[in-house]
């Protein structure tokens, strides 16, 4: 008797926005579990799996609040190259910061993330 192996949700990344066009964005949460990235999405949903993914990035950003410098908003934006070409997420915070982002991201992904 063979035991399925359970997919199991290691952490999640709320409201990472892409460009679907000139205008319009698309918003997501990012599921990360054991064994692939969910793009977690109503009314649908996709994945990819480690084998698809040839380099992930995670890097911190700073958008402009308004006029004042001094009220720049920290951000992530995240950037997955597949087999089947790029595309690129913003979130509207900080939150994972980078670095916990990084290190969700390599439990599945391993030296795939810079």
């Amino acid at each position: 008797m063979t035991t399925a192996a359970v997919e199991v949700v290691i952490g999640v990344i709320p409201s990472a926005k892409t460009k679907t066009g000139m205008f319009s964005t698309a918003a997501y949460t990012l599921v990360v579990t054991n064994y692939r990235l969910i793009f977690a999405e109503s009314p649908g949903n996709g994945f990819v799996d480690p084998s698809q993914v040839r380099q992930l990035k995670v890097e911190r950003k700073w958008r402009s609040a308004g006029s004042d410098d001094d009220n720049s908003q920290a951000y992530l934006r995240i950037i997955i190259e597949t087999t089947a070409g790029k595309t690129t997420y913003d979130t509207d915070g900080e939150t994972p910061n980078a670095n916990d982002a990084k290190l969700l991201f390599s439990r599945t992904f391993g030296p795939l993330v810079r």
